[in-house]
């Protein structure tokens, strides 16, 4: 409503929807990018004729519902394909689920602690308040993004030596010198 106005307010729904899509689809599509760098082809041509039928099944279910209906069979298919290719995934590569969980542990928290913040914010000054849907949106964004820095910060001692470790390989040997 803030950014697209009132004719758009009936799409909300499907894209609440889509954007818990994107929660899955990140490790989802990872599945097919590890069995090609790890040259399983035969593997991914394999889980290809899995996932296919999948979402194509998925989406026909839906139709039945009108755009909602296929936006909800097309979250149900991917974390159906989550639920089935992670394990499947890991279990090839050699990768323990237990690993995944520790490395994916802090950032979820982070999540679980800046998603209360933020509706908390929100509520206060659009709902008590009554600023305006703009100056609302501003500041639940950036209160949100504060909350998720401070509590990866005060996690630290789990989550920035594997970030250091990360930019160490990333950066050249002479950008970590200078």
């Amino acid at each position: 409503l803030t950014i697209y106005g009132q004719k758009w307010l009936e799409s909300a729904g499907v894209l609440t929807l889509l954007s818990l899509v994107a929660i899955f689809q990140p490790f989802t599509s990872l599945v097919g990018v590890v069995f090609l760098a790890r040259g399983f082809t035969r593997w991914l041509f394999k889980w290809s004729l899995v996932i296919t039928p999948l979402m194509i099944i998925s989406f026909l279910i839906g139709i039945n519902w009108g755009i909602k209906g296929v936006a909800t069979g097309y979250l149900i298919a991917q974390v159906l394909v989550l639920l089935i290719g992670m394990p499947l995934m890991y279990r090839k590569v050699d990768v323990s689920i237990k690993n995944l969980i520790r490395a994916l542990s802090i950032p979820i928290i982070g999540s679980f602690i800046m998603a209360p913040a933020v509706m908390g914010i929100k509520e206060i000054i659009g709902g008590f308040f009554g600023i305006s849907p703009t100056i609302t949106l501003l500041i639940s964004s950036l209160s949100g993004g504060i909350t998720y820095f401070l509590a990866l910060y005060f996690l630290r001692g789990y989550f920035w030596p594997g970030v250091k470790d990360d930019l160490r390989i990333i950066l050249p040997q002479k950008v970590k010198d200078e």
